[in-house]
Order: structure tokens, then sequence, then C-alpha cells
């Protein structure tokens, strides 16, 4: 990530995110931060949302139903994943 934006990765094939995936996760957004931009999620499968609302990562990682939601709501997101 280069400069102000959001990357936003596509989540439809991920079937599993244990704490490892969520430290991940937290490590991107940090390192977004620190360039002044933003990350977020979109099409996570209904397990794997699920799993992000229990742990917790959706307070401070938008989580888009989808890539077109998530993509509306940020424009210039560069688009990463399925």
């Amino acid at each position: 990530m280069d400069g102000a934006g959001c990357l936003l990765l596509g989540f439809s094939a991920v079937t599993f995110c244990d704490s490892s995936g969520i430290s991940a996760l937290i490590g991107l957004m940090r390192e977004a931060r620190l360039r002044h931009g933003t990350l977020a999620l979109a099409g996570a499968p209904d397990r794997v949302d699920r799993a992000l609302h229990q742990i917790g990562p959706h307070h401070f990682v938008p989580v888009y139903p989808d890539v077109d939601a998530a993509s509306a709501a940020a424009p210039n997101a560069p688009h990463s994943g399925g």
C-alpha cells in the first residue's frame, strides 16, 4: 500500500480464520494506518464472518457482504483476493 487509500481483501475463498489469521489482519491494519490508509474485508463466508464478529476485528476493520458493497463504500480501494 503506497500512501493513503483502502486495501480491500476479498475473503470469499477463506474457509477458516483463527487467532493467527486475526493477528495477520491486525498487522495489516496497523501497517495501513502507518501509511495513512485503511483495511477492509469483503465477502467472508458465513462461518468466517461469524468468527470475525465473535473475535472482534469487525470493530476496527470494516467487513462488507461483498466486493461491490465494499467498493461502493471505498471506491478507490485496490482489491486483493477473491
